[in-house]
């Protein structure tokens, strides 16, 4: 019986199952990869990571839902691969002036929507002792003039996935995320869908009272249910909680055929925002341009932990 080599690696409990295809040694089909993906009768994952070979980049990633079908961007799924190319020994340039006294790679790699950039930020000590590793990767821009803003004051945006986003006022945690997002995913957005996220502000009582963290929970299409963590999601949120406190008005603007001078005075600002999930928290970083009579998102990066969990052999039937 053939088999296939894996490793399991997890970014904040959204876990994924790594393969190393550089050789193109096999072709896994939808149905092979939605049992892998079972957590039932399979290894059990939130998708499935191939890592394949570049001739213009490190590597290629291709990303696979749980449904065993092709997937859009996956934020923490591509951390998880930087991981996992870090671990297979692929060398990584490193064009960081932080990374280079250390020598922590960096990686170019190819993903759906284009070329991105990760790597490994650094890293810290648990009380048990352990290092925790910190991964990266690099977003493509978004124009602001491509994000939808709702009557209601939903948004919708796409940071390499498509994103809805909708602001609450009760905790998070009370939401029926499953029912209420599954609505959501095929109510508004059909049989395409979209990822669904809801979003309440948290004061973390580790730091000062000012700085604020949107807790978040995601109803992913594909999985067609809450994942602990969604990178692409938390990307989208921290774009969404700065576009909603603009008071941005998306028909004037239109209209206009031009931003806004406020927004034009925001031209160079660098915002850093925390997003607590239930599977731990991540980083969003990004920096605001006026750019081709637009604002622009750029310089877009996620960063938190990934880790490791085990390797295994599964057996192709």
């Amino acid at each position: 019986m053939a088999s296939i080599q894996f490793s399991k690696y997890q970014g904040l409990g959204n876990d994924f199952i790594a393969l190393d295809n550089r050789d193109g040694s096999y072709d896994l089909t939808n149905e092979m990869r939605q049992r892998m993906c079972d957590r039932r009768f399979g290894i059990g994952a939130d998708g499935i990571l191939e890592i394949r070979s570049s001739k213009s980049s490190h590597f290629s990633l291709l990303y696979f839902n749980a449904d065993g079908r092709a997937g859009s961007l996956c934020g923490n799924g591509c951390r998880c691969a930087v991981a996992f190319a870090w671990s297979l020994g692929i060398d990584g340039s490193a064009p960081r002036s932080q990374n280079e006294a250390n020598k922590l790679p960096v990686y170019k790699f190819e993903a759906s929507d284009g070329v991105h950039e990760g790597g490994v930020l650094g890293s810290d000590i648990t009380e048990n002792g352990d290092e925790n590793f910190i991964y990266f990767v690099n977003f493509q821009d978004v124009l602001l003039t491509n994000i939808k803003i709702y009557p209601n004051g939903d948004l919708f945006l796409d940071t390499g996935s498509p994103h809805h986003v909708r602001f609450v006022s009760r905790d998070v945690d009370v939401i029926d995320v499953l029912t209420e997002g599954k609505e959501l995913r095929y109510g508004l957005y059909g049989e395409k869908g979209s990822n669904i996220n809801f979003v309440s502000m948290k004061i973390d009582n580790k730091t000062v009272e000012k700085d604020k963290i949107l807790q978040v929970r995601t109803y992913e299409r594909g999985v067609e249910d809450e994942t602990l963590a969604c990178g692409t999601g938390a990307v989208a949120v921290a774009i969404s909680d700065f576009v909603r406190k603009l008071n941005y008005n998306q028909k004037n603007h239109e209209e206009a055929m031009a931003v806004p001078s406020d927004l034009k005075s925001l031209n160079g600002k660098a915002v850093s925002q925390c997003i607590s999930t239930r599977g731990g928290k991540l980083t969003v970083d990004f920096i605001i341009e006026y750019k081709e009579g637009s604002a622009v998102f750029t310089k877009i990066q996620l960063s938190g932990y990934a880790k490791h969990v085990f390797d295994g052999v599964y057996p192709l039937k």
